[in-house]
């Protein structure tokens, strides 16, 4: 009967937790978020500002 050394075990369970974490982390999430856009007058040819915002949630598109 072959003994694990008390590193090795550990190495595995750091792999272990590191490849659950990454595997948790990378499973797609829904996110509720807006854009915003502002250009300045020293950012357009007419020297006009703008802004604009668009929200991503279906019912309060602006």
């Amino acid at each position: 009967m072959r003994k694990t050394r008390p590193v090795n075990a550990l190495k595995k369970l750091g792999i272990g937790l590191a490849f659950g974490a990454a595997t948790i982390m990378s499973m797609p999430t829904s996110a509720l978020a807006c854009t915003q856009v502002y250009m300045g007058k020293n950012l357009t040819a007419d020297g006009n500002t703008y802004y604009g915002r668009s929200e991503d949630y279906g019912p309060r598109y602006l």
